[in-house]
């Protein structure tokens, strides 16, 4: 497609996007009033965008396909599977709620607002099309884990999910979230987690979309006091991927263990940034981060600890580390 230099491509893939919305609402009037990031921005500076501006999205069309993965591993062995194919949630791939551990409560509903960050999360909100709100009772431990499957199926869909998760106090539970993504395919996604008093949440993310894909995640996570946080991530795919971690340690001892591992191949653009909020005192934050890159890979990492007043006896440490296999990957 052929662009008029008097015509901005980051703003024809906002019309562009804007009317995909179904239900424009409040979300969609908010996304339709903001601008697209361009590399004037200074949090968007280094992601490479404009194979996104040129690539036109079309509605999901629900057509029941078998998803990809499926099986492979057995997530059905592993644990309780819970399964969204390109946006909307799946009863057949997922396991029946008669077979789930005592203590887990399921709601299919969308999450509540967020502070919105950018364009590509309001868009987020106003195109999502599902999403789960799962409770674990105070002082279950659910031994064993739980799968979310995000899964595209349709070239150059747009489809978006709104998650929770909610921890009581004393409960400990283990969610693995898998993200593939279908070729030329937008996939948003917010996950929010309340992680309540001495409670253990530990988050297994392994995101691998088709080479064409884009892939946009925002994960929240609150920690109430004594509450235990640990992250690992394996993060690779996509043509764009750009995934934020917001965590909060809103009570004393809370602690968070953040660790991810970042592969770019050929042109992929990799974007990883995570926002730590020490908000009391005692609470500690360990993150480790590396990225491989090879071809002309691109990859971003931003990083950031803030240290609220009265957070006294803070412990924060944050590392990244990164192998350039290419003279072109930067």
């Amino acid at each position: 497609m052929t662009h008029s230099p008097l015509i901005d491509p980051a703003h024809e893939a906002h019309i562009h996007l804007l009317d995909l919305i179904d239900d424009v609402g409040i979300d969609g009037a908010l996304f339709e009033r903001m601008s697209m990031p361009s590399v004037k921005d200074e949090d968007w500076k280094y992601t490479r965008l404009s194979a996104l501006f040129k690539t036109k999205f079309q509605r999901i069309k629900y057509m029941g396909n078998l998803p990809v993965l499926l099986g492979q591993p057995d997530w059905y062995a592993l644990g309780t599977v819970v399964c969204f194919i390109d946006g909307l949630f799946s009863s057949e791939y997922s396991t029946p709620q008669a077979e789930w551990t005592k203590g887990l409560t399921l709601a299919l509903t969308r999450t509540t607002e967020h502070q919105i960050t950018d364009a590509f999360h309001s868009l987020a909100y106003a195109s999502a099309h599902s999403g789960m709100s799962l409770k674990i009772a105070a002082g279950r431990v659910i031994e064993k884990p739980i799968i979310l499957l995000n899964l595209g199926q349709q070239s150059n869909g747009l489809y978006s999910l709104r998650h929770q998760v909610v921890l009581g106090a004393q409960a400990r539970v283990t969610l693995i979230e898998v993200c593939v993504g279908a070729d030329a395919q937008l996939a948003l996604s917010q996950l929010d987690i309340q992680v309540g008093r001495n409670a253990q949440f530990t988050h297994l993310l392994w995101q691998d979309g088709a080479d064409s894909a884009f892939s946009f995640g925002w994960r929240s996570v609150e920690l109430a006091r004594d509450a235990r946080f640990m992250q690992r991530s394996l993060l690779m795919g996509n043509l764009i991927s750009r995934q934020q971690l917001f965590v909060s340690m809103n009570g004393a001892n809370a602690e968070a263990d953040v660790a991810s591992g970042v592969l770019g191949l050929g042109n992929q653009t990799q974007d990883l940034r995570t926002h730590i909020r020490h908000a009391t005192a005692n609470a500690r934050s360990r993150q480790w981060h590396r990225f491989a890159l090879t071809d002309q890979a691109n990859g971003v990492f931003h990083g950031d600890i803030k240290v609220e007043k009265g957070a006294d006896k803070t412990d924060a440490d944050m590392a990244t580390h990164n192998l350039l296999l290419s003279p072109k990957a930067q």
